[in-house]
């Protein structure tokens, strides 16, 4: 191990001024280059060590107007730079048409070809994807305009809910053998589905509803059928629609020819099973 220590006669020289009391740097047998260390800890050509208490390793500081700062080679062909933009703005580009990021107030933006860039850089690849992505608001696809007050996606859900009978004048003592419930939610919009099959009412009075929606929708109303219903003897003859409107219980109605009305609770036998789904607005 050499150790090269500066001569006397250009210490006072105003290239080089040696103000140290132990050794600065280190060039080693292998031409390494070592900076408050005198053996080397890495494979690196170079390398810097900071003590304890120092503000940092290494502080490059460029007083020219914006530019590179530090410039990365690869057999004399340049592959990158980090430098500044606008004064007080990081910049990272590839070397020539490569793409980079730009570290601004409150956004990184992308930079292409060593300039800021729009609606031209791509975030992985199809042989080279991201896997989650993690947000705390929500995805805009593009500006609006005329009749399109939105195009930011800012929700996605699945999950489980348990449908229960309930009446709209009492709902106490009801069994059941199955009750499972599953949701999808893609923005305002929400698919349920569920599959309720009673053993007993209970003491439910009143009109029909199915409750135990984990959501209420918008300001609209809307309707649906179910898939399946048995155990059940409408007044009218006819057919159950399923009401979804302004709450977070489905109203059974049943449909005629000429009219709709409420199901009642003594309509529904003890063994009453209804399966279906149903698509809304949710607020």
């Amino acid at each position: 191990m050499a150790l090269t220590e500066i001569p006397i006669e250009l210490s006072s020289t105003p290239s080089i001024v040696d103000g140290g009391n132990a050794t600065a740097i280190t060039i080693d047998s292998s031409e390494n280059v070592i900076v408050n260390r005198t053996s080397v800890f890495t494979t690196a050509k170079m390398e810097i060590q900071s003590d304890t208490g120092d503000a940092s390793t290494l502080a490059l500081n460029s007083i020219d107007t914006d530019g590179s700062i530090l410039e990365f080679y690869k057999a004399g062909t340049t592959v990158g730079s980090i430098k500044s933009v606008s004064g007080v703005t990081l910049g990272v580009d590839g070397g020539g048409a490569r793409s980079g990021l730009q570290l601004n107030a409150g956004s990184v933006d992308p930079r292409y070809n060593g300039s800021g860039s729009d609606n031209a850089i791509d975030l992985g690849r199809s042989d080279s994807r991201y896997k989650d992505l993690y947000l705390s608001g929500g995805v805009v696809f593009g500006t609006t305009g005329g009749a399109v007050s939105s195009k930011t996606l800012d929700d996605y859900e699945e999950g489980t809910w348990t449908p229960t009978l309930v009446g709209s004048t009492g709902s106490s003592g009801t069994t059941y053998t199955t009750q499972t419930g599953k949701y999808v939610r893609v923005g305002n919009v929400m698919t349920a589905e569920f599959s309720m099959k009673l053993s007993s009412k209970g003491t439910t009075s009143g009109t029909v509803s199915i409750g135990g929606l984990p959501v209420s929708v918008s300001n609209v109303e809307c309707a649906g059928r179910p898939a399946y219903y048995a155990n059940i003897t409408l007044a009218t003859g006819g057919s159950i629609s399923l009401r979804w409107s302004g709450s977070n219980v489905l109203q059974l109605r049943q449909l005629s020819s000429t009219t709709a009305s409420t199901v009642n609770i003594s309509e529904l036998d003890s063994n009453f099973d209804i399966r279906g789904s149903i698509t809304a607005i949710v607020a």
